[in-house]
């Protein structure tokens, strides 16, 4: 933005130094190079913000990553510790992990028969 003033402020001292119609053309080339570092400085801008976007658009899918890789993780942990638990026979620690793992993954069907079998187990 400086150098606009500058650039405008040079060509405007040159303008009155001169005289008629080379001041004319003078302030006419003062306002076009204006014109063009204004555009220049707007085009910037602009892929200035679409970066800023792409950037936190980004941000949010690998935060979104992060966070379905920790629940596939901890759905896996409590699946794993369930059917452990249940193949051992331990039922009264089976349990609560059938339980969660069942909370964390309604669909699968071994963790509701594990999960159904340390209930019956308990006497729940």
């Amino acid at each position: 933005m400086r150098s606009i003033v500058c650039m405008t402020t040079l060509m405007m001292a040159l303008a009155l130094a001169c005289g008629g119609d080379e001041a004319q053309d003078a302030a006419d080339a003062a306002s076009a190079a204006g014109s063009e570092v204004g555009s220049a400085a707007k085009e910037m801008m602009d892929r200035a913000a679409v970066s800023a976007q792409d950037a936190a658009d980004s941000a949010t899918n690998a935060a979104q990553d992060a966070m379905d890789a920790a629940k596939n993780a901890a759905t896996t942990t409590a699946a794993s510790t369930c059917r452990s638990l249940a193949a051992s026979g331990s039922w009264g620690q089976a349990l609560e992990a059938c339980k969660k793992a069942h909370e964390m993954a309604p669909d699968d069907l071994e963790l509701e028969h594990a999960y159904q079998q340390a209930q019956a187990a308990a006497g729940q």
